[in-house]
């Protein structure tokens, strides 16, 4: 429940079964730290959301977090990918300005009304108001309408890794699956090689990351 979530918010990884957090040192030996990607977070789980953040801020992400799918909408047209010159843009992009959710401070001077950069997008998979298959399909509708200038890089992140659930995903329009548990330090290498357009050739192959990370609820 969110109360407990709430209760719970500043309870230690390590004491939730999580790793303290990746090795830098390995990460920075095998060249797999990148030099800055802007990530969002879509995940109801505030636990879940919070540590996950915590971890990919450390290794030098820039994070932003939704609650679930409709927030992962919303925020699209507060980013540097969204069209503003597109004919729909206005009737879609929120008429109030809203602080963006990041996990980052805010810096001195900063304007809400600034866009900001997106690299890629971790999606969970079950969530309530909008769940990840359904705003991914969402997204890929803004961008094959051109309300988006390019292609959103998405992971899927959830516990239905069944080759089923994965092909689902797939043909939803997601660019990769990840089970949950899984290690930060490798989902970074994903991202990176994702976001860089190299997909897995070269890193993991074709295996799916299903350590580290635990889910709870």
């Amino acid at each position: 429940s969110r109360s407990s979530q709430t209760e719970h918010s500043h309870v230690r990884p390590e004491a939730l079964g999580l790793p303290e957090g990746p090795n830098l040192q390995e990460l920075k030996r095998t060249k797999s730290i990148p030099d800055t990607l802007h990530v969002l977070i879509v995940e109801d789980n505030l636990i879940n959301q919070r540590v996950l953040a915590k971890q990919l801020r450390n290794l030098g992400c820039v994070v932003s977090v939704a609650n679930h799918g409709q927030e992962a909408l919303d925020f699209l047209p507060k980013t540097t990918l969204w069209n503003n010159d597109h004919p729909m843009s206005n009737s879609i992009a929120l008429k109030e300005m809203y602080h963006i959710p990041s996990t980052e401070p805010i810096p001195n001077g900063h304007n809400d009304a600034l866009p900001v950069e997106l690299s890629l997008i971790l999606m969970d998979w079950e969530m309530p108001i909008m769940n990840g298959l359904t705003a991914v399909a969402e997204i890929r509708k803004l961008e094959e309408q051109g309300l988006l200038k390019e292609r959103v890089p998405i992971i899927g992140v959830t516990a239905n890794v069944r080759q089923q659930q994965i092909e689902q995903a797939m043909a939803t329009g997601m660019d990769d699956v990840v089970g949950k548990p899984f290690r930060v330090a490798e989902l970074l290498v994903r991202m990176k090689g994702i976001v860089s357009g190299m997909g897995l050739e070269g890193l993991n192959g074709n295996a799916h990351l299903t350590e580290g990370y635990a889910s709870f609820g």
